[in-house]
């Protein structure tokens, strides 16, 4: 926690800035660090507010998770066999399975910690 949150505000600090200046000049420092205020502030509020973070941590576990195990890995194959022009019924269904169980799983770990 104490060496991965910094690692892991840089990356949403960068990206949020890219998003807000596509097609634009990119943001000033006095822009960035309105930015990286407001970012803060929005991730602090739930730790200021919540009694129990643990209950918000094993939501987002429970969600992520089973995006990371079942639901990505399925839609980065199907994005793959997509661009090669490959057609794999076999595939095609062990895909959609795979995403079928991560969101059944999902369900569950959100419906158990809830």
């Amino acid at each position: 926690v104490l060496f991965g949150f910094p690692l892991n505000f840089l990356l949403l600090r960068n990206e949020a800035a890219a998003i807000l200046s596509r097609g634009r000049d990119p943001l000033d420092a006095n822009q960035r660090r309105l930015l990286s205020t407001g970012l803060l502030m929005a991730t602090s509020a739930p730790a200021i507010v919540l009694k129990d973070i643990g209950v918000v941590q094993a939501v987002l576990g429970s969600i992520f998770g089973s995006y990371l195990v079942f639901i990505a890995p399925a839609a980065m194959s199907r994005s793959l066999r997509n661009q090669k022009g490959l057609v794999r019924r076999r595939r095609a269904t062990l895909e959609v399975v795979l995403t079928l169980c991560g969101i059944i799983i999902g369900l569950l770990g959100l419906y158990v910690n809830l």
